[in-house]
């Protein structure tokens, strides 16, 4: 395999040139083609309704609930069942790299700060990976775990996957299937 390097700026790159091999006429790829199939999956996942168990927390459905406007709301969500487990899953995987991505109440601008509250508590290992947005259409990634698919499946530019917050143990299974490819 033929190697030819140059600098580009103050980076030194290296090329890989495409060969021929022997048996036939079979392409060996190139570094940058590598790369594309090395480069981690950015996913999202939404707090409110996959992580937190916010219809637990609220009296009745609605679309704006009183109780989301109280400080304290949000730091104190319980988590749903199979999140622990399913993130834990995730986390281990090498090929994405995973993010929170929320938006929070603006009617409540504790809202804000009791979200990261609430996953440095029950997620610490994403402490540091909380994309907070007014829009989700916002979020460039590869993927959207959310429960409004209503809301976010034709705006969110990558692939929409929709978590059933009703049956959430399940859904954290086909999640964590799905990402490892079973």
């Amino acid at each position: 395999m033929k190697v030819e390097s140059y600098t580009s700026r103050s980076c030194r790159f290296t090329k890989l040139r495409r060969n021929r091999t022997k048996m036939g006429e079979r392409e060996i790829p190139t570094f940058s083609l590598l790369r594309k199939f090395m480069t981690k999956q950015i996913v999202f996942v939404d707090m409110d309704g996959v992580l937190a168990d916010f219809d637990g927390a609220i009296s009745k459905a609605m679309v704006d609930p009183p109780e989301m406007f109280v400080p304290g709301f949000y730091k104190n969500l319980k988590v749903m069942p199979g999140a622990y487990r399913g993130i834990a899953e995730l986390l281990s995987l090498e090929h994405i790299s995973l993010y929170v991505g929320s938006k929070p109440t603006t009617g409540n601008l504790f809202s804000t700060i009791e979200k990261y509250e609430w996953i440095a508590v029950n997620f610490p290992r994403l402490l540091k990976r909380i994309v907070l947005v007014c829009d989700k259409s916002l979020l460039r990634g590869d993927f959207l775990i959310d429960d409004d698919k209503d809301r976010w499946a034709h705006k969110f530019k990558g692939e929409f996957i929709h978590f059933d917050r009703l049956n959430s143990a399940n859904s954290w299974k086909n999640i964590v299937c799905k990402f490892k490819g079973e």
